[in-house]
């Protein structure tokens, strides 16, 4: 018996580490395992590998240990579980420690400062990211240059933007002398950005125009569009609003072309804001409501996906289960076969156990039943909440293009009411029947205006520039004629006629009194310090060509006379009529005109305006008065059409032009 069980006992030594040997091989294979869901993304299925697998880990087998830990750590982080994957993370850089790998050390400190700059615990992840860069081997150059641009990034959203600034400077150094160039192209772009945190806009502007260089260069499409994303914004800031456009149109065509929408997204809005186009405007709504519509079915899809893994998730349970079962029953088996004198005891372990692991699964797959139908249910809400909020998203973009079209049409309307205030063509005409008159508002309505009247043998002829453009301007405009058409009739003095609509408009928009400004709410507490500076500048006179006498007075803007070959200006007064710091009555000058002299009064909005493609060039008084000098001798209307030749060709798309125009030409 003694040798029999001798026996016994030998034979179960060498079986027993067989079995054991079988376990470590199959928490290796859950290792390999997760990784592959981690390459694919599928955190969950990850989460369940591990979790199965460390059990069967050996406490002396340390490397394995970290591996599994720093897996499970990086998939909670990027699942958004930011406690566990902390907690988790602070245990596999202990076993990193305990092999003295500087390497994982380092990539275990880099992944715990990442999980606390996505809580916005800054001061930590600094922390942290500092350590990483001490642990990192002194010959991997390219690991250094990811800390150093990460710490640089942390730095720079703690606006500490100087030491951000040198860190990312030391990681473009150290890519650019390893000749990575798509890594230092981005590391480029990053420098960009936190000049733009310092508000270097100009520095800024020029190291993000590299970086797009280098990135087009090195093929790095994806992180182009995004630094261009930067520099449209750069520009915007400096009023380089022509390059800011110009950046726009490329980043969205490349975006489009590498189907990066989210970014085109992105540039189309900037592009929108910049132009105030509201074509722009709704494609940019109509790309987001694209990506809002994909976003909600990626959203459902991934909300089944999960259910579909749930199910999996089941199945696989209970087939480890039944696994585990088999193999229970098997070692049963081969231990019963060892001798009778354990077959009894064996067979009560084995019918207490596989009646335990029976038990065990009921219970694991009521509770995952339960889970699983909670789930379901919260998916539908979901799904449900999803689309009710998409159908409110859909009734406000109607609302939205009802009030745009409702909005336009009250535009359209102001429009016509304003241009039934002008002098008709035919009045003009019938006072100085050799006129040409150009008149191109920057948007429906105008700020700018022009009035044609006569009393006797004095023909008044009134040009102006009413402060702003559009809606605005519109409405001062149709407060100058309405007070222009009292005023004239009462006296044609050009001085007069300026000094009684200064009054006018001084008291119509109460801009001298302790009462609350025409232009601010009623409810305004600093009614006692605003005041309202809006007015018109403008340029007034009267020809008597019985007497051949020409008088004049100007509010900012001048009057030209051109005479042969000789040009004179005569100048206005240099205060507008409204509001203003001196008040000086407006003076007028009277001279001496002859046959075919020609005249010209004008807005300021052909000479301020910029040359299409250039931020800073104006057309100029002095070219516009070269140009007028050039055609005078020209038919009135050959001159109208050479002055909107050249300035549609000097502005180019009708969207770039900055103000209301308005040039009109008499010749005696």
């Amino acid at each position: 018996m003694i040798r029999f069980l001798t026996i016994i006992f030998a034979i179960m030594v060498l079986i027993l580490p067989a079995m054991a040997n079988t376990d470590n091989a199959y928490h290796l294979e859950l290792l390999e395992k997760s990784d592959d869901f981690i390459d694919n993304n599928d955190f969950h299925g990850a989460i369940a590998c591990l979790k199965e697998a460390l059990p069967l880990i050996p406490s002396d087998s340390i490397i394995s240990l970290s591996s599994a830990y720093n897996s499970l750590s990086y998939s909670y982080f990027r699942l958004g579980d930011y406690i566990k994957a902390t907690d988790i993370g602070k245990k596999a850089l202990e076993f990193d420690q305990q092999i003295g790998d500087s390497a994982n050390i380092s990539k275990s400190l880099a992944l715990l400062a990442a999980i606390f700059t996505h809580q916005r615990l800054f001061g930590d992840a600094e922390h942290y990211m500092r350590d990483a860069i001490e642990m990192v081997p002194h010959n991997n150059s390219n690991m250094l240059a990811a800390r150093y641009a990460t710490l640089g990034e942390i730095l720079a959203v703690q606006q500490k933007c100087d030491e951000a600034y040198d860190y990312i400077l030391k990681a473009y150094v150290l890519d650019t002398t390893a000749h990575r160039a798509s890594k230092a192209a981005i590391r480029l772009s990053q420098l960009g950005s936190t000049l733009v945190y310092m508000k270097n806009y100009s520095k800024a502007a020029d190291v993000l125009a590299q970086a797009s260089t280098e990135l087009k260069a090195a093929g790095n499409i994806s992180s182009l569009c995004i630094n261009m994303i930067a520099q449209i914004k750069t520009y915007t800031s400096l009023n380089r609003r022509l390059d800011a456009e110009r950046i726009a149109e490329e980043c969205i065509r490349l975006s489009d072309n590498i189907n990066q929408r989210k970014t085109k997204l992105d540039a189309l809005k900037l592009l929108a804001s910049l132009r105030k186009s509201p074509e722009l405007y709704q494609q940019a709504m109509n790309l987001n409501d694209s990506l809002y519509n994909e976003q909600i079915q990626n959203q459902i899809a991934e909300f089944e996906v999960q259910y579909a893994k749930a199910e999996a998730d089941k199945a696989a349970a209970e087939e480890r289960i039944r696994h585990a079962a088999e193999k229970q029953k098997m070692r049963i088996i081969i231990l019963s076969l060892i001798g009778g004198l354990f077959l009894i005891s064996l067979l009560v372990f084995y019918i207490f156990r596989v009646l335990s692991i029976k038990k065990k699964a009921n219970a694991e797959l009521l509770e995952k039943n339960a889970i699983l139908s909670e789930q379901k249910e919260e998916i539908r809400a979901q799904r449900d909440e999803i689309e009710e909020q998409r159908d409110e998203i859909m009734a406000q973009r109607d609302h939205i293009e009802a009030q745009s079209k409702e909005i336009q049409a009250s535009i359209n309307y102001a429009r016509r009411i304003q241009r039934s205030m002008l002098t008709p063509a035919e009045t003009i005409s019938s006072i100085f029947p050799d006129y040409f008159l150009l008149y191109m508002p920057r948007n429906v309505v105008s700020g700018d205006y022009y009035w044609v009247g006569q009393f006797g043998d004095n023909k008044v002829c009134i040009v102006a520039d009413c402060t702003g453009h559009g809606v605005p301007g519109g409405f001062l405009s149709v407060l100058g004629m309405s007070n222009l058409n009292y005023i004239v009739g009462q006296d044609v003095s050009p001085d007069t006629i300026l000094n009684r609509l200064r009054e006018a408009i001084i008291s119509n928009l109460r801009q001298n009194d302790k009462s609350p400004s025409a232009l601010q709410e009623e409810d305004d507490s600093a009614s006692d310090f605003f005041r309202s500076n809006d007015g018109m500048d403008a340029a007034v006179y009267v020809v008597n060509e019985r007497q051949m006498k020409l008088t004049f007075a100007g509010a900012n803007n001048p009057l030209v006379l051109i005479r042969g070959d000789e040009v004179q200006v005569l100048k206005g007064d240099r205060m507008p009529v409204g509001i203003y710091a001196r008040l000086n009555p407006f003076q007028s000058i009277t001279i001496d005109i002859q046959k075919g002299d020609c005249i010209y009064t004008f807005s300021d909005g052909f000479q301020d305006q910029f040359e299409d493609g250039e931020a800073y060039n104006k057309f100029t008084a002095s070219r516009l008065r070269d140009l007028l000098l050039k055609i005078h001798q020209q038919p009135m209307a050959e001159q109208k059409e050479i002055l909107n030749r050249e300035y549609e060709q000097w502005r180019g798309p009708a969207e770039n032009q900055t103000d209301d125009v308005v040039v009109m030409g008499v010749r005696i």
